[in-house]
């Protein structure tokens, strides 16, 4: 199977959150393996069919809001990106928290929350994105009882980083 290696200011940035969040020890754990490069299999950058796809994973996408400052009024031809992409998580609810939907969301934001410290951490380090700024950009959801029988009990939130200018 070929492997590309990104480059150019449209993939570095997907790539580099990419294996960020594979890096990630946490995330690792959710998608039971024991390496980042196990872990890059459950990271994705090509929107999918959640329902095609092994439960659990991130997804990694751009922002609508992408964009490329010019410096010294673009007259020396420089410009600077300004990152901001988005990072999706969705998981099953275990077994065990099925019957309490509290229970079930605190534990899951317990293990996002423990992905993000992760990547707070990486931030800027050995190659990644140096990320200044991660918001919520979709709040926790659940899956409403009407549609578990055809979905599944899935949870899931998303956040927006920022690097760049």
């Amino acid at each position: 199977m070929p492997t590309v290696t990104a480059s150019g200011p449209l993939s570095t940035p997907l790539a580099g959150v990419r294996t960020m969040v594979a890096a990630s020890s946490n995330f690792q754990a959710l998608v039971h393996v024991a390496s980042a490069a196990e872990a890059l299999s459950s990271v994705h950058i090509v929107a999918f069919d959640p329902d095609t796809q092994d439960l659990p994973f991130a997804h990694v996408f751009y922002a609508e809001d992408f964009s490329f400052t010019a410096i010294a009024g673009g007259a020396s031809h420089v410009f600077e990106p300004n990152h901001a992409v988005i990072v999706a998580f969705e998981a099953e609810v275990p077994q065990e928290y099925r019957d309490d939907p509290d229970d079930a969301m605190l534990a899951f934001l317990n293990t996002i929350g423990a992905i993000l410290d992760d990547m707070m951490t990486l931030a800027g380090q050995g190659g990644y994105p140096a990320v200044r700024n991660i918001a919520q950009s979709e709040p926790p959801w659940c899956t409403a009882i009407e549609d578990q029988v055809t979905e599944g009990h899935r949870q899931g939130v998303a956040f927006r980083l920022e690097w760049g200018l």
